[in-house]
Order: structure tokens, then C-alpha cells, then sequence
């Protein structure tokens, strides 16, 4: 019930056992920029993404999402991928995947913090009962499966939330 589907068994004997699964379809979204209609605009400025997400197709939705003049997306498919990249150049907003294989998301945003001061996280999450608020305090936070125009949303209020903070960085 946790997907919001049923299992349906039925076995006879002699013929074996057949399984039914039902799962609710996620809403569709819409691929690619041009596709896209933008509510509230471009993100302002030269702004640098990191993609940490170990899904190929969720890494590409979000590198295409982000992708834009003057913005830089870097793609990471671990934690120690992610902290590379942070320790190389300015990142302005990293969205992490919480809930990856062989990495504890609590680990990897507490080190990103640590390496980048000023750079502002977005948690993202199939599984939010995997962790507490406390693990992800001062960051924001956006369940898969999530809408682009969500995501543009959270991304322009963390840019006037930085612009405020830091006025020359945007």
C-alpha cells in the first residue's frame, strides 16, 4: 500500500502460482525544454547545479531541467563523486538524492555542508520515511515523483533567497 497499488495471488494446484501487481501510474511529465512552459521565468543569473542521483533517467530529466544560458549542470552518481566536484569549483545548488545505494544521505549532505558553505541543498526522495527532518534541517525537501514546475519553484525561491544573502555571487 506504501505505492498505492494491490497484489493479487492466485494459485492452483499442479499449475503453479501467478501474481498481479497494480500499481498507481505516476502523473506524466513532459520531456524536454521545449516542451516545458516556464510559470515564472528563467532562473536569473549564472548558476552552477550538482546532480547527485544514482537513476539514469531521473539524472537526465534533472540535467535537462536545469540545463539553461549561463547555468552549468555537473552530474554525480555518488557521494564521493559529489564531494569531488564540490571541493573543485563553487557550486550554487546541489540536489541529492537521499536514498542511494552504498551512501547515507545524512553523511553525504552533512560533508557537501561542510564543503560548500553557500551552497544551497535539495533533498529529494522516493522514500521520505527513510529519515528524519532533523537530518535534512535547513534544506529543502521534494518527493519523488515530482512535477518540473515543483522543482522550478523550489529553484527560484532558494535564488531570491540567495540574491538576498548574497548579492554579487547572482
Amino acid at each position: 500500500h506504501e505505492f498505492n497499488g494491490d497484489l493479487e495471488a492466485s494459485s492452483t494446484k499442479g499449475a503453479g502460482t501467478s501474481f498481479v501487481v497494480r500499481l498507481q501510474a505516476a502523473p506524466s511529465q513532459k520531456r524536454g525544454t521545449q516542451e516545458r512552459t516556464r510559470s515564472r521565468g528563467p532562473l536569473p543569473g549564472a548558476l552552477s547545479f550538482l546532480v547527485v542521483e544514482d537513476e539514469a533517467h531521473i539524472r537526465e530529466m534533472l540535467k535537462e531541467a536545469l540545463d539553461g544560458p549561463n547555468h552549468e549542470v555537473l552530474i554525480a552518481t555518488s557521494g564521493i563523486e559529489a564531494m569531488a566536484h564540490c571541493r573543485r569549483q563553487n557550486i550554487d545548488v546541489a540536489l541529492v538524492d537521499f536514498t542511494m545505494p552504498g551512501s547515507s544521505g545524512t553523511f553525504l549532505i552533512e560533508k557537501l555542508s561542510e564543503i560548500a558553505l553557500q551552497m544551497k541543498i535539495v533533498v529529494i526522495s522516493g522514500r521520505p520515511e527513510t529519515f528524519t527532518t532533523e537530518e535534512t534541517s535547513g534544506h529543502i525537501f521534494l518527493k519523488k515523483p515530482f512535477e518540473l514546475d515543483e522543482l522550478e519553484k523550489v529553484l527560484h525561491e532558494l535564488v531570491s533567497r540567495k540574491s538576498s544573502e548574497t548579492p554579487s555571487r547572482l
